[in-house]
């Protein structure tokens, strides 16, 4: 998403109606920079829990591990044909029976979120709750979905140990980026704050309207973590720009920024968008 400058002209009658419409863009843009994700691009594992004892129980009352599907795209995708597997000599482990999880867009909630459990039960026959005929291996392992095609879609080719009710998976916004998730998400949006977690960034200035220039401070309330941001409406990643002084505000724009601690996942995505009003 790329951010249009915009400018308004303001003359008395017209400033509180103007002001107002800049608002309501600027409510618009922020919620769209919360709900977008912009690098995840097919269908992927983005959780599962090896070793679930309390976070979430199947239809017969028990709590077996499980395994989180996420399609972030603008299409449905049927998972006919597809399969799950903990084994790279044997990518049909096991293979879905004929469902579609929902696009992102059109989800209702989180419904474009599956879980499957991998409960060795292999359970496929109601497709409102799926098992898997294998287990997750808790000492670490292999872990991989695969196409119709048998085509590697996603991937944990070696995953550490695992604990109890701590799941592990990928970054919400880079799928590149994995790590544990204390506080698991089965069925919803991975976490992207807490426990092992970078600290938020923090805005000296919250996004609005304004006339005059003015100097913007990033920070956090660690030391040891690394401030990065971008000004394009990307979402920033490790490669982006660093931040190390205030920036200058001159015009409209989006910052967005993340902070990046080593040994723990990426910190909340934050987002502040700044429309420039022309006074004259």
């Amino acid at each position: 998403m790329h951010v249009r400058l915009l400018k308004f002209p303001i003359g008395k009658r017209w400033l509180f109606l103007l002001i107002v419409a800049a608002l309501t863009w600027l409510s618009r843009q922020q919620a769209l920079a919360a709900s977008t994700n912009l690098t995840w691009q097919a269908v992927g594992i983005s959780e599962f829990m090896a070793t679930n004892q309390e976070t979430v129980l199947d239809m017969d009352g028990d709590a077996s591990g499980w395994i989180e599907i996420l399609n972030p795209t603008t299409n449905d995708v049927s998972l006919a044909g597809w399969s799950l597997t903990t084994n790279a000599s044997n990518l049909r482990q096991w293979v879905f029976p004929n469902v579609v999880l929902p696009d992102a867009e059109d989800a209702d909630g989180s419904d474009n979120f599956m879980v499957v459990f991998a409960s060795g039960k292999n359970r496929a026959v109601n497709t409102n709750e799926l098992h898997t005929n294998f287990r997750l291996p808790v000492n670490g392992g292999f872990l991989a979905l695969v196409d119709n095609k048998t085509n590697i879609v996603s991937v944990f080719s070696n995953y550490p140990p695992q604990s109890v009710d701590v799941a592990y998976g990928e970054d919400v916004i880079n799928p590149n980026v994995s790590g544990y998730f204390p506080d698991a998400t089965p069925g919803d949006v991975n976490a992207t704050d807490g426990t092992n977690f970078s600290p938020a960034v923090i805005f000296s200035r919250t996004g609005g309207t304004f006339l005059a220039s003015f100097s913007l401070q990033l920070s956090t309330v660690s030391s040891n973590a690394t401030v990065h941001y971008t000004l394009d409406g990307s979402p920033p990643v490790s490669d982006s720009a660093v931040y190390a002084s205030p920036l200058s505000i001159t015009s409209s724009v989006q910052v967005r920024a993340r902070a990046f601690a080593a040994g723990l996942m990426p910190g909340p995505l934050h987002s502040e968008t700044f429309l420039q009003l022309d006074g004259a």
